[in-house]
């Protein structure tokens, strides 16, 4: 047990993080909060129901957005467009398809280094 502890972990997406924020778009002004909040250096509010989150740093490659969990009723999110330094998310009301304002969370995948994910 104790030199499974030593040994350094082994992952073929070097640089890889996995990083969570929570946004509250349904407020006048979207921002962010939550454990990687202050990695985000603005949320741009590009209409009814669509958000640009604004990395701070850009990565090496466009992040991977792994799961939005829409936290206002009959939310739908899905990611219409990803850079090295944002990320764009637009969100539909389930019952009419009528772009709607949303709390979300999303987490996603950043890398800081190139690696054998392309």
């Amino acid at each position: 047990m104790l030199y499974s502890l030593i040994r350094s972990l082994k992952c073929r997406q070097v640089g890889q993080v996995q990083m969570q924020i929570s946004v509250n778009g349904t407020a006048g002004t979207p921002a962010a909060s939550g454990p990687d909040a202050a990695f985000i250096s603005s949320i741009t509010d590009n209409g009814t129901g669509s958000y640009t989150i604004i990395l701070k740093e850009a990565a090496k490659i466009a992040p991977f957005v792994s799961g939005i969990v829409p936290l206002t009723d009959k939310a739908n999110g899905r990611v219409t467009a990803t850079t090295t330094s944002s990320i764009t998310v637009q969100f539909d009301a389930s019952d009419t398809g009528a772009a709607l304002d949303a709390d979300f969370n999303i987490q996603w995948q950043y890398s800081s280094a190139l690696s054998y994910y392309f």
